[in-house]
This record gives structure tokens, sequence and C-alpha cells, in this order.
């Protein structure tokens, strides 16, 4: 017998301000976001924030001239995660511009965006702090929250842990079941709450499974940890 399908679509109903990774130019349609997977960085935002504090250089003229600001760098995630056409949007001095140009170049390959389950292209952009009084590790201003590991971690974690009702298999219901939170500033769950209900059992569990979720990596705005209400539709599909 073939598999339950546990689905899943992401998409915040609050957002900061900033992202730091959003769409340059383009937006989905709400046809297209219900298939469409945003590209991530290997390993997630704090893989990111590691890779930028051990490999972005602050410029000595810029830093002992207290010369500082965000560049915001634009560039497309093709479909093999290559960065194409990396390029400053927002620039502060000419020092700081090439210097975000070069380590978001360095990047290793990202988790590329896919549609329907396929690969695609997809433009991005990335603002990066540059503060002479402030440590690299800050480098990012603002970013969205996310599951710790991205969103293949968070593939695995529902595959694993959800389990199909039987009374439900038997009955042969299914559907796509939303379960809205909000995840405070420690990444912690709190408010779990269904705002789309199919079934009573199947909503249950996945209640259960959004508050056995580890603690994501929370929302920041203005290098500060912020609350953030996230919606997390589960579709629970019968086996074919």
């Amino acid at each position: 017998m073939k598999r339950p399908f546990f689905g899943f679509l992401l998409f915040a109903l609050l957002l900061p301000c900033a992202v730091w990774a959003q769409t340059d130019n383009e937006t989905p349609t709400k046809t297209q976001q219900s298939n469409f997977v945003e590209p991530s960085y290997p390993g997630g935002f704090e893989a990111m924030k590691k890779f930028l504090v051990d490999n972005m250089e602050y410029p000595t003229y810029c830093r002992q001239n207290n010369i500082g600001g965000s560049v915001v760098v634009a560039f497309t995630v093709e479909e093999d995660g290559s960065l194409f056409n990396v390029r400053v949007v927002q620039g502060v001095h000419e020092l700081l511009d090439n210097e975000a140009i070069r380590v978001v170049k360095s990047m290793p390959r990202w988790n590329p965006p896919t549609f329907k389950g396929e690969p695609t292209s997809w433009p991005a952009r990335l603002p990066i702090r540059f503060d002479p009084k402030r440590p690299a590790s800050q480098a990012v201003d603002n970013r969205n929250t996310s599951f710790p590991g991205g969103m293949q971690a968070l593939t695995s974690f529902l595959g694993a842990n959800i389990k199909y009702p039987a009374q439900c298999l038997k009955q042969k219901i299914q559907g796509t079941v939303k379960v809205q939170f909000v995840v405070e500033k420690d990444g912690s769950i709190a408010e779990a709450t269904v705002v789309q209900s199919v079934n009573e059992l199947l909503d249950k569990e996945a209640l259960r499974v959004v508050e056995a979720m580890p603690r994501w990596d929370p929302a920041i705005k203005d290098a500060q940890p912020i609350r953030t209400r996230f919606t997390l539709p589960v579709a629970f599909r019968l086996p074919e």
C-alpha cells in the first residue's frame, strides 16, 4: 500500500518591513504561491550568518572614517542553486558595495526555488548591514522566521512525525488543514490554532505536529528578534 502524502506550503501573514531574501520586481500570484517554494541558503539563516562572519572584510577606509549603512544586493538563484547577475540595487559607498558583491558571489550554491516540485530560477535580494561599531555577526538586518535547517528540514520533520489518522484513511477523508501560530522572539511556538478545518481528527493531528516542532529561527527586524505570526498549510492526501 502506498503511503499517504503529507504536503505543506508556507507563507507568512505578518512579515518584517524588509526580509533577508525577498523577490525582486516579481510577486507570485496566489496560484503560484500554492506551488512555489522560495530559495534558501543551505543550512538556513544561522549558516548564512556564520558564512558572512567568516568571510566578510570591513574595508579599512570605511571603518576608520565611520562609513556604514545597508547595501542591498540583488541576484537570481538559478535552477542549480548558483547565483547569477549579482548586483547592488541600493548602495552606500563604492568600497562597501564591492565587498557586499564579493561576499555574495563567494557564497555556496543555494537550495534552488521550486515550482510544483521542479527547480526553477527566481530573483532575490539580500540586505547586508555595514556598521563600523557593530560586529560582523549582525551584518544582516532583517529576515523572515524560518524552520531550523530550512525547507528541506521542515519537509523531513513533517514526513517523520505526521501520522495520518486511521479513521480518516478508512473513510477516505483528505484535505488541507491550515494552522496559524506565533513564532516568539526566542523561536518557540505559541498560540497554535486551526484557521482552515477539514476534519476534527486531521485538525488535531496538524496541531499536534506543529506544537511538537523545535524552536524556529525568529524573524529579525533592525537586528532585533520580533514576534511573527505564521501560517502552515498541511495537506493530507490519500494514497493513489
